[in-house]
């Protein structure tokens, strides 16, 4: 209400708890997320793609910090917000598949992973990505859209043995 410069009762006018609102910025930032995410065609510059997309992302994580900060507190505390973001998990499961895919057919793998090694790694980069503010919080890293993307950008490391040397050098 603060930031909206208005009244908490004028907020509660719109929404009917807490739960409602963060549910709806969770909808925002999903749909943040969905026009990079899910972009309609690769570019031909994969490399620079890829580095805009974590740029992407963590100016995002940025702008929603309190999600990431609150994570489990806010998902335990709403079901139906818990319910969204396992939907939401499950999506990005099959478009990260769907990313690596396309580099691996752009001939831009070194090896081909199983599906055990890709579900590690993914769920290893996703717990990362899910808990990267509070352990900058927590190791007292200043919360800011730049050192944000630096860390984020560490979550790709662990992709980068498996790609092509001239691809793996452009990730940041």
């Amino acid at each position: 209400a603060a930031e909206m410069n208005i009244s908490p009762g004028n907020l509660y006018y719109h929404f009917r708890n807490k739960e409602e609102i963060t549910r709806v910025i969770l909808a925002g930032m999903i749909e943040e997320f969905n026009l990079f995410i899910r972009p309609a065609a690769y570019n031909a510059d994969l490399a620079e793609q890829f580095n805009d997309t974590i740029s992407h992302m963590g100016k995002i994580m940025y702008n929603y910090r309190f999600f990431f900060m609150e994570i489990s507190t806010l998902l335990e505390k709403d079901p139906v917000l818990k319910k969204m973001y396992m939907k939401i998990k499950q999506e990005r499961d099959a478009d990260f598949k769907a990313i690596f895919q396309f580099l691996d057919k752009a001939g831009l793998v070194e090896q081909t992973l199983s599906d055990e090694e890709f579900t590690i790694i993914k769920e290893n980069a996703w717990t990362m990505a899910e808990f990267l503010l509070q352990s900058m919080y927590m190791n007292r890293i200043k919360i800011t859209p730049e050192n944000i993307i630096k860390k984020f950008s560490h979550v790709m490391y662990m992709v980068r043995p498996y790609l092509k040397k001239e691809f793996r050098e452009f990730i940041k």
